[in-house]
């Protein structure tokens, strides 16, 4: 009867030792999701970044990783602290470092958008640094695929400037870039990233919002650039000829009076008509002359028009830069 006992809690014990490294066992398979889970649940997010999650579009598991992350929305001081411009000109947005989101707090409404992109941007980094290596091998083909499809040069600027600064992390920044910047991709990335986001045509187009006005300003100051070199290159001409054809009716001015003064016009007819010939010459050349000033007034309204633009762009630009915030007042 002991012996049967002993051997009862001999196996109660194996059960629990059994059950102990399972759990431990389990716990160290699962350590990111514990991690994660207790991240999720602790962290209290302010309302805007409670709200840039509904306005982006995520599902239940891109708000997992969001929140898991401790999103936090910073003016440039802060900001500037945790993340660090790595190039100059290259103005940060936000970052994901030691598994936390960090968002540069831009307040101008012509950038509508921005920080929401920047949100949805980082979270997918938090995701794509949790994805098994075999799902990132077939996503990153996919990632590949859609890049070579809409690369142009801005895109492989961008994209060097991550390899310098951020070598073998090409995949992990066109998974956050096509995911929420692109609207047309392949079916099977739509449906991959479809793991975070209920609807993310919302957050393409919050991008599209901003970096159309981009577009628009830099497509407006490049069409009034090239009009600017026509009208320099047409008020040149026009001056040019215009001096020409002053120095030669001068010439032929100086004649006539030489010749008018030595009596060498054979009848008044004859004088007239060369007198007349001269007149219009004159008058010619003093349209050729208001067709110039025209010219110059055309350059210079263009000129003005095209400095706003370039000022504008240059504004936004500045605005997004936390280095290039305006110092305190004392």
């Amino acid at each position: 009867m002991n012996q049967m006992r002993s051997h009862k809690s001999l196996l109660l014990v194996a059960i629990n030792l059994c059950i102990i490294v399972c759990v431990v066992a389990a716990a160290i398979l699962n350590r990111q999701y514990i991690i994660d889970k207790y991240n999720a649940w602790e962290f209290k997010p302010s309302p805007e970044i409670a709200q840039i999650a509904n306005d982006i579009g995520l599902n239940e598991n891109g708000r997992f990783y969001y929140f898991a992350s401790r999103p936090e929305l910073d003016f440039a001081k802060e900001f500037n602290g945790e993340c660090r411009s790595r190039e100059q000109g290259n103005a940060i947005l936000g970052c994901y470092k030691n598994q936390r989101i960090y968002i540069y707090n831009v307040n101008d409404e012509r950038l509508n958008g921005l920080k929401e992109v920047t949100a949805a941007h980082e979270m997918l980094h938090a995701a794509y640094e949790r994805l098994p290596e075999s799902d990132k091998k077939a996503v990153n083909a996919l990632l590949e695929k859609e890049y070579r499809k809409n690369s142009d040069a801005e895109f492989s600027k961008r994209m060097d400037y991550y390899k310098r600064n951020q070598p073998g992390e090409e995949y992990n920044e066109l998974h956050s870039i096509i995911g929420t910047e692109f609207a047309d991709i392949s079916p099977q990335l739509e449906d991959y990233y479809k793991r975070y986001f209920n609807n993310r045509s919302q957050v393409v187009a919050l991008h599209s919002k901003y970096s159309d006005k981009f577009k628009e300003l830099k497509q407006g100051s490049a069409s009034l650039r090239k009009e600017l070199e026509n009208l320099s290159i047409s008020i040149n001409n026009a001056s040019l000829k215009y001096n020409k054809d002053i120095s030669n009716l001068n010439s032929e001015i100086n004649t006539f009076n030489s010749r008018a003064k030595n009596g060498d016009f054979s009848s008044q007819e004859d004088f007239l008509n060369e007198r007349r010939y001269l007149i219009k010459l004159t008058r010619k050349l003093e349209q050729d002359r208001a067709n110039i000033n025209r010219y110059i007034s055309q350059y210079e309204s263009k000129r003005i028009e095209y400095n706003k633009l370039v000022d504008e762009s240059n504004s936004m630009y500045k605005a997004m830069d936390s280095t290039l915030a305006p110092a305190p007042s004392i």
